[in-house]
């Protein structure tokens, strides 16, 4: 990281699936989840990342991950972020990220 600031965010690596995974809370904010666990990731000041707002838009990434009446919401949103495909799995409350590729794409 290019400061101290120390982020709250456990990102782990799975070799065999060649992804990172953290967890995050129904009651945060996914776009903060995301952001964090990528500059977790990458070992910089989230700050200094691209602003998300050029892949997707924030507002509406978070009220698709907001509480409903019911709390039963299910899928998944992927888009692609500082090099890394992202997967947001609603039901697993888990943040998926993989290296980006060619194949991947960019939105």
């Amino acid at each position: 990281m290019s400061d101290n600031r120390e982020l709250d965010r456990s990102v782990t690596f799975y070799p065999g699936e060649e992804e990172y995974r953290s967890n995050f809370r129904k009651e945060e904010s996914v776009v903060s989840a995301v952001v964090e666990a990528v500059a977790a990731v990458k070992e910089e000041d989230p700050l200094e990342l691209t602003q998300l707002n050029s892949v997707v838009d924030p507002e509406a990434l978070d009220a698709l991950f907001n509480d409903t009446r019911t709390n039963s919401r299910e899928g998944v949103v992927k888009f692609v972020f500082e090099g890394f495909q992202v997967a947001l799995d609603f039901s697993e409350e888990l943040i998926r990220l993989q290296p980006a590729s060619e194949d991947t794409g960019s939105l």
